[in-house]
């Protein structure tokens, strides 16, 4: 098969169902090419979302900050609401962040 068309049948595969059937049954499961390549991208399209996620993460975070601290120009009332906001926020950005160390393989129970 050309590498044309290899990528044509990887687009094809159904990456959520393949990875269930290799992690139910991890040593019997037969990966095509095909299916090994839309798993790799899977993996990196995956993993970029998971950067960019991270990024906003710190950049609310930080934007949350910025509020606490005054340093944004907010009415009493936009003030108020931010306030109510930060928590949320604050429960994203470690979420986000324990996700990151799942896929570093880097968690720690203590992040969770």
């Amino acid at each position: 098969m050309t590498d044309d068309g290899l990528r044509q049948s990887a687009a094809e595969v159904d990456v959520l169902d393949l990875a269930g059937r290799i992690i139910a049954n991890p040593r019997r499961t037969c990966v095509s090419q095909a299916g090994e390549l839309a798993l790799a991208n899977a993996v990196e399209a995956f993993w970029s979302v998971a950067l960019e996620a991270e990024c906003m993460a710190k950049a609310e975070a930080l934007r949350a900050g910025l509020r606490r601290k005054g340093l944004l120009n907010l009415t009493a009332e936009e003030f108020d609401e931010a306030a109510r906001l930060d928590s949320r926020i604050a429960a994203h950005v470690k979420a986000i962040g324990f996700a990151m160390a799942v896929m570093r393989n880097t968690a720690t129970e203590e992040e969770n």
